[in-house]
């Protein structure tokens, strides 16, 4: 589901975040990884 949210809207930082850190809490870091810097890099406040 969350998935879907980065092809609807990849420009959007909080799905990245969210997908990101659900991925965190799975135990699946490499996965996460990619996502929570995109997010960070487009909203610092992320970081």
């Amino acid at each position: 589901m969350l998935e879907q949210l980065i092809v609807d809207a990849p420009d959007s930082s909080y799905a990245r975040l969210m997908i990101g850190r659900t991925l965190q809490h799975l135990g699946r870091e490499g996965e996460a990884d990619p996502h929570l810097k995109t997010a960070a890099a487009m909203t610092p406040e992320f970081a």
